[in-house]
């Protein structure tokens, strides 16, 4: 957090990679929940307000999604999905990428996704 950030209208901060697993999606057994990945995502506000934050895989949103942030400094958890309706777009610009649902119906980014 700096002097650059602070005037700002909105910032978000550099995000963890996460690497995909092949057990996304996949329960243990039939009493536990499938396993869903999470990416904490940091980002400034310069006042209380609805913030929407847009995922992307390279050029592509896959998803979107609105938060109440508060003044300052905040955080996000994001589950690592593409939303069905970002699917069809993702798969037109991808011709090759076949994206396949995991065990829950989920489907999940295969690369580097960014805010």
């Amino acid at each position: 957090m700096d002097v650059t950030v602070l005037g700002k209208y909105s910032h978000i901060f550099a995000i963890n990679n996460i690497r995909k697993s092949s057990n996304w999606g996949r329960s243990w057994s039939q009493w536990r929940e499938a396993n869903i990945p999470e990416i904490k995502i940091p980002f400034y506000s310069n006042a209380d307000k609805k913030v929407t934050i847009d995922i992307y895989l390279e050029d592509i949103k896959v998803n979107s999604f609105s938060v109440e942030a508060d003044r300052g400094y905040n955080e996000v958890l994001f589950d690592v999905y593409f939303s069905k309706k970002r699917k069809k777009v993702f798969e037109k610009a991808n011709k090759k990428m076949n994206l396949k649902e995991a065990k829950n119906s989920v489907l999940f980014a295969k690369r580097k996704i960014f805010c």
